[in-house]
């Protein structure tokens, strides 16, 4: 599968755009930098490193997912501290990923600053986000810029080990913006899980059991999660339906109680039903 990758940097913002593949492009750009035996400029897949990248054995690289848990300030002190020293790996080429960094405290997005101005010899940093503009101008300035552009991906043998529907594939991509989070999903379940939560909310009539049932499930997710379920129920609904349901997914962000936004879910998909 082709990615065109960046020139080598000490830091890069990757854009992910809807549709992307961020961590095929992270296995080769890493490869582009800590290969020892390049061939016309690029990694050759077959030296030490090469090896330890495919098989998720290289030692000096830390990642961190800001799409999980909001970086802290001490986390990206953490990563300077174990950097300062040399490296496990004999090449010395330190990396370290910061995934969806505008969810950065503002204290961390302060110290993780410095270490881009000032950074140790042999620390490469790859920065990614959804929309670089939600990113501070001060952290946009001091990176090189790449977008990484929606790929053709086969999903033929995901399809075939999971007894997966083409029908399944596509409201993946309808609830997940990467190719990385679809996969992920499908591997912990996840999505078959929203996909249950979902079409037993969409249905016209529930017992009060079945209700008791969704709601015992729905206090578990993740906001995260929510935000997904809301995409998934709001795909499955006509449009006049919509309103209420995407300002449910907006406030997600101030982290609402989660009994509140599940009734009012109910509310909505009811009142929509019965105008059908």
């Amino acid at each position: 599968m082709q990615i065109n990758l960046p020139i080598l940097s000490h830091a890069v913002l990757v854009t992910e755009l809807e549709g992307s593949y961020f961590n095929l492009f992270l296995q080769k750009y890493i490869k582009n930098i800590v290969c020892n035996a390049k061939v016309d400029n690029s990694f050759c897949d077959t030296c030490l490193y090469c090896v330890k990248v495919n098989t998720n054995t290289y030692f000096d690289l830390i990642v961190v997912d800001g799409g999980k848990q909001i970086i802290s300030k001490n986390q990206i002190i953490e990563i300077q501290n174990k950097f300062l020293t040399t490296g496990l790996e004999h090449c010395n080429q330190k990396i370290y990923v910061l995934k969806q960094i505008e969810n950065t405290y503002p204290q961390g997005i302060n110290a993780l600053l410095k270490f881009l101005e000032d950074p140790p010899r042999n620390t490469y940093a790859i920065l990614t986000t959804r929309n670089e503009q939600t990113v501070p101008l001060t952290i946009r300035s001091r990176c090189q810029h790449f977008f990484l552009k929606k790929i053709n991906f086969d999903w033929s043998t995901i399809i075939t080990n999971n007894n997966l529907k083409k029908t399944d594939i596509k409201i993946l991509q309808n609830l997940y913006w990467t190719i990385d989070e679809a996969i992920e999903a499908i591997s912990d379940k996840s999505f078959f899980e929203l996909s249950e939560i979902g079409s037993k909310l969409l249905k016209a009539k529930k017992s009060l059991s079945e209700v008791s049932f969704l709601f015992e499930k729905f206090k578990k997710l993740s906001y995260l999660q929510i935000r997904r379920l809301l995409k998934f129920i709001i795909k499955n609904l006509k449009i006049s339906c919509w309103g209420k349901l995407v300002n449910l997914s907006n406030d997600i962000g101030l982290n609402p109680i989660r009994s509140s936004i599940f009734w009012q879910i109910i509310q909505e998909i009811e009142k929509c039903k019965r105008h059908e």
